[in-house]
């Protein structure tokens, strides 16, 4: 998920239940608590649309977490606040967990900030797939001593 304010990076931010607190850690270093807001969330399906509401957090960060009727079969395409702000796509994300009898239960997730708490949420057919892509080591060294660094070793 990313920080979309004002004067923010566009770098991705990471989102953490720390205790029984969620925290969103910004890449710049500055980590602020958010208002957990799932508790008053509720989202109704009509086809392919649906409507999300929880309680407004007009200063401040927010979050929730509402249960996923299409079960991951659907992906969030666009969700539009109600005052016409198009929440990022890293803001919106499905996910699921697995129960005690080791069945799932499916999730979408929404993180904003300074938010009315209505979206409107448009959904296309397809199931979210997982992935994972970027960089992990870049050596300082050159390629062929590497390469040969990399042989020598047991």
């Amino acid at each position: 998920m990313r920080v979309d304010l004002a004067g923010r990076d566009k770098v991705r931010d990471f989102l953490a239940k720390d205790g029984d607190v969620y925290r969103v850690y910004e890449s710049d270093g500055a980590d602020t608590e958010v208002q957990n807001q799932t508790a008053s969330a509720q989202m109704t399906v009509q086809g392919n649309n649906a409507s999300l509401r929880f309680s407004p957090v007009a200063q401040g960060f927010a979050y929730a977490r509402v249960p996923d009727p299409a079960r991951g079969a659907k992906l969030p395409v666009q969700v539009t606040r109600s005052d016409g702000y198009i929440v990022p796509a890293e803001n919106v994300w499905l996910s699921k967990e697995r129960n005690e009898d080791l069945s799932w239960s499916y999730f979408l997730n929404i993180f904003d900030a300074n938010t009315s708490g209505q979206y409107s949420i448009g959904f296309v057919a397809g199931a979210a797939e997982a992935s994972i892509a970027g960089l992990v080591y870049r050596t300082a060294m050159p390629m062929a001593c590497a390469t040969v660094a990399s042989r020598a070793s047991p």
